[in-house]
């Protein structure tokens, strides 16, 4: 495959692992599977020196380790996955290399080592600063464990951190999530991710509701507190810059970079090319999206026996690229630019979406400006019931 002109890769490596799973986890995650730990790696490390086999050199600038937990790995599995990175690809010198970290499972040594081995983000799964949410989420730390861990990755010398933290619980008071926010706000990381809960029918925590035990998720408290994360975040400083993220201003940090978005997954939003390697990984690139197989063990095998782990693999038409241009876009909060869709595609979205634009826009949904359209403040609240009006293809004039 050709590299899309004038831009770089990002690199996403999912790891599967977890110590165990949680009562309203649907990601692609497998507690008690430590036997395969080394195995996987390996067919990590051979997936990645397949791909750029026949390829001219491919320019990274962001590595994204996800999971399940990465760190539930030992060092040197993260290291040697981080050296077939940069074996394999040209990356940057300054390229954004995050891990996920849980509370519990990464001590100042190993985040000390890891820091050592070149990354320089770190995404902190804390959810709750309440013990008794985090015991409803089936989360193994503590409102203490996931402080401690803050200080930790401190301590061993990181700067950019971000909180990943989840709203709209069953039951959660108001003023519990205010809590969570004033406590976690005095931490002063560089990031935040806030999201509302959402559950599958099978999820433990999904059934608890189901049977009665515990009440129903409640929408109207959901928007209430994401209100109020947007006034309490832009107070603290940061900059609200896509639905369901935060990062510190520039200005407020002094000689600590610029605004610290996280660069690897501003190239899901902005439609740039990404490969994804590990048991379910999606990649995007060419106009081609494809994702292996999810089954960490079937993923090993199938690496091994040469076959690739390719699940899927679809050719993203003109019409599908437009629609996701529109409704990843309108995510960040500088929205779409009528220029910059234009090049992209080569015709106006003010005429493609006539109609969508101006039913959103009555309905109060939408701001359109001089320059491009953006989410007005009502429908960041209701960004779902924006995007699926994009996503019908059909009507696209």
């Amino acid at each position: 495959m050709a590299q899309e002109a004038d831009r770089s890769l990002g690199i996403y490596v999912h790891i599967p692992f977890c110590a165990s799973k949680c009562a309203y986890c649907t990601f692609n995650s497998f507690p008690g599977l430590e036997r395969l730990h080394v195995r996987y790696v390996r067919a990590l490390c051979q997936d990645i020196r397949r791909f750029v086999e026949d390829s001219e050199p491919l320019t990274v600038d962001t590595v994204y380790l996800g999971g399940g937990t990465p760190t539930v790995l030992e060092p040197p599995l993260i290291q040697l996955l981080l050296d077939t990175c940069r074996s394999a690809f040209d990356v940057i010198h300054d390229a954004e290399i995050t891990v996920e970290v849980n509370p519990g499972t990464a001590g100042l040594e190993k985040l000390s080592l890891m820091l050592e081995l070149g990354v320089n983000r770190i995404s902190l799964g804390v959810q709750s600063l309440l013990d008794h949410e985090l015991q409803l989420l089936g989360r193994r730390h503590s409102a203490g464990d996931a402080l401690a861990a803050f200080g930790l990755a401190r301590q061993a010398g990181f700067s950019n951190i971000n909180i990943d933290l989840i709203y709209g619980l069953p039951g959660q008071q108001v003023g519990d999530w205010s809590r969570t926010l004033t406590r976690a706000a005095g931490l002063a990381p560089e990031h935040f991710s806030l999201y509302s809960l959402s559950l599958e029918d099978d999820t433990p925590l999904a059934q608890r509701i189901s049977l009665g035990l515990l009440p129903p998720l409640d929408e109207d408290s959901a928007a209430k507190m994401y209100t109020l994360a947007e006034e309490r975040l832009d107070q603290a400083g940061y900059e609200h810059y896509e639905l369901s993220n935060w990062a510190i201003a520039a200005s407020d940090r002094g000689p600590r970079r610029a605004a610290r978005l996280c660069r690897h997954n501003m190239k899901y939003w902005q439609r740039q090319p990404y490969l994804g390697f590990g048991a379910g990984a999606h990649s995007f690139y060419d106009n081609q999206r494809w994702w292996s197989l999810s089954d960490p063990q079937a993923y090993c095998e199938a690496v091994e026996r040469s076959s690739g782990p390719t699940e899927h693999c679809e050719i993203v038409g003109p019409v599908e690229s437009m629609a996701e241009t529109m409704i990843l876009g309108l995510r960040l909060s500088r929205g779409v630019s009528f220029a910059e869709f234009q090049t992209r595609h080569a015709c106006d979205l003010r005429v493609a979406y006539a109609a969508q634009m101006q039913e959103m826009q009555q309905a109060g949904l939408l701001a359109v400006g001089s320059e491009g359209i953006t989410l007005t403040s009502k429908g960041r609240l209701l960004g779902n019931q924006v995007f699926v009006r994009f996503w019908r293809t059909d009507s696209v004039d």
